[in-house]
């Protein structure tokens, strides 16, 4: 199909399946030009469980898009892959503190001893205050242009094309935001039936309302503003945490300290109970 976000439907809601005869198309999928398809691509592959889908897995580490290498990572660790902790250790050195975290977690939970150098390299980068932190005021700042959103209801397709527009910043969905949108729909196969009032909003307004309306959170990463289910809140976790949390696992204990530290945050409780216990 030409529409991108009719592709990115039809492979997320496929790849629900786990059906390992779909794994020519979801590959096929993998190498879409929408960052979108990508994503759900890259999980439809990881769900068929299927032997010859590690290529494709490995392959997308090093997508252009900061959250298909992030899935990526966690269908290696998801998948016992230990032959491409190699791949894992060299996603600590990228561009999106996001994926550092997630490829540290992937670490951890590998066992493999060769990533404990990279890891406390990361953490003594962090002690140092020189940790990779892209700054992204100038993004925020951009959120305070006046839109040009008129008075009226605006549909949901071409309301993300003003977006990026008004403020020259790429506004990217995560998958289950958009199956809840497609799910909501007044007609679930068209997302133009779905549509958003607006007068003369400032584009950061415009975005908290985007985001509202689709019961969800935004946050800015890697150059562009990214919206996303809340549930994904209790798994946005720090970076610090998830390297000292790997270390731990690895057998270094000099760490515990340093998770303790998160023990009364209400998204580190459990996980923090489970490693000191």
């Amino acid at each position: 199909d030409e529409n991108a976000w009719v592709r990115r439907a039809a492979v997320y809601a496929l790849g629900q399946s786990g059906d390992e005869s779909l794994l020519p198309l979801f590959q096929k999928a993998l190498a879409d030009e929408n960052y979108g398809v990508r994503r759900a691509a890259v999980i439809a592959i990881g769900s068929t469980r299927s032997a010859k889908a590690g290529p494709s897995i490995v392959a997308a580490l090093k997508d252009e898009d900061y959250v298909v290498r992030e899935l990526a990572a966690i269908a290696i660790a998801m998948r016992g892959m230990k032959e491409h902790v190699p791949e894992l250790i060299a996603l600590l050195d990228d561009g999106s503190r996001r994926v550092r975290r997630t490829a540290a977690r992937a670490l951890g939970s590998l066992g493999d001893k060769s990533a404990l150098a990279p890891l406390r390299k990361i953490m003594k980068d962090i002690a140092d205050d020189k940790a990779k932190t892209p700054d992204e005021s100038g993004i925020q700042a951009r959120l305070e242009k006046k839109g040009t959103y008129p008075y009226g209801f605006i549909h949901f397709p071409e309301l993300i094309d003003r977006f990026s527009a008004d403020s020259g910043i790429e506004l990217r969905i995560n998958d289950e935001v958009l199956y809840g949108i497609y799910v909501n729909a007044q007609d679930p196969d068209n997302l133009d039936s779905v549509k958003i009032k607006f007068y003369h909003t400032p584009t950061g307004e415009a975005l908290k309302k985007i985001a509202g309306s689709t019961g969800s959170y935004y946050y800015i990463e890697s150059g562009t503003v990214n919206i996303a289910s809340k549930s994904y809140v209790n798994f946005d976790t720090d970076l610090e945490f998830e390297a000292a949390a790997a270390l731990y696992l690895l057998g270094d204990k000099s760490w515990e300290k340093s998770i303790s530290r998160y023990r009364n945050v209400k998204i580190y409780r459990q996980r923090v109970k489970a490693l000191l216990r």
